[in-house]
């Protein structure tokens, strides 16, 4: 009765991720349960966790999903639409495209590694873009990092951006528009409010930033094109709140502690045993 319970108590996203899980299964798309989750980086036990009722979907596991099996993010968020992304007579036409997902804390290394020339998307996470945005040329999902830049953009938001080469800047960017700047030392999601041709005035909300930046000033300009929000899930599903989505993404994150702390445990213990041996 205990799991029943739960399991009548979990969250709409992760009731959906158990049902994808049954209908690759019962298509012969995975053959038990211990496949399913070494197929998207966990732990067996953790999905007979989720499957039992004892724990929630973290959004790592749903991207995964999205990713290795092409299932649609759309129905796993929302509950709308078919289980796998556009398809025509079965056989999906969607391509898969990642592209480079930069988090608040890494504008900065971000910068640094554009600034010298060093980097590298391997070195970086990634974002399974939306079918509807691929062919868009956008190459990158920015973790929006201020409640100051747009009255519709709020922090925590994932801006999708497409960028704007260096000879278009003067002739591309437009005030009042949402563009992620790159600088000598750290990004910055910023509201032009005008240009002009030595560079381009900010919004004067943004108070940790001059008013205006010159062209030389910058490395990168990145124009937002589409956003991904939590108050995109709560607009058609009222009982899904923003802490309990906000509290998978944060136990991805003891997880990873967990798994730090187990490496540790059974590095100690080899070394007592080896220094044991030497006896």
């Amino acid at each position: 009765m205990t799991g029943r319970a739960n399991m009548d108590t979990q969250d709409p996203i992760t009731k959906r991720f158990i049902e994808v899980f049954e209908w690759l299964k019962a298509n012969n798309r995975v053959r038990s349960g211990r496949q399913f989750a070494l197929s998207i980086d966990t732990y067996p036990q953790s999905l007979n966790d989720i499957l039992k009722g004892r724990r929630d979907a973290t959004l790592q596991n749903i991207q995964k999903t999205t990713e290795v099996y092409n299932i649609s993010s759309h129905f796993l968020l929302t509950g709308h639409g078919a289980f796998e992304r556009s398809d025509i007579n079965g056989i999906s036409t969607s391509p898969k495209v990642n592209i480079t997902y930069l988090q608040a804390h890494e504008f900065c290394g971000y910068a640094s590694a554009r600034k010298h020339g060093n980097f590298d998307d391997h070195q970086w996470n990634v974002w399974a873009l939306p079918e509807e945005l691929v062919g868009q040329s956008i190459g990158l999902a920015i973790q929006c990092n201020t409640d100051t830049v747009c009255s519709d953009i709020s922090k925590g938001d994932v801006l999708f951006a497409r960028s704007i080469p260096k000879e278009s800047w003067k002739s591309s960017i437009s005030s009042k528009r949402v563009y992620a700047i790159t600088l000598q030392d750290c990004m910055h999601i910023v509201r032009v409010n005008n240009n002009d041709s030595d560079g381009i005035y900010l919004h004067t909300d943004e108070r940790d930033l001059p008013s205006f930046i010159s062209y030389e000033d910058i490395l990168e300009v990145w124009s937002s094109i589409s956003k991904w929000s939590y108050s995109v899930l709560l607009k058609d599903q009222p009982e899904v709140s923003i802490n309990k989505l906000q509290s998978l993404e944060s136990s991805i994150q003891s997880q990873n502690k967990s798994i730090v702390t187990l490496t540790e445990t059974v590095q100690r213990l080899m070394t007592q045993q080896e220094l044991q041996s030497q006896f």
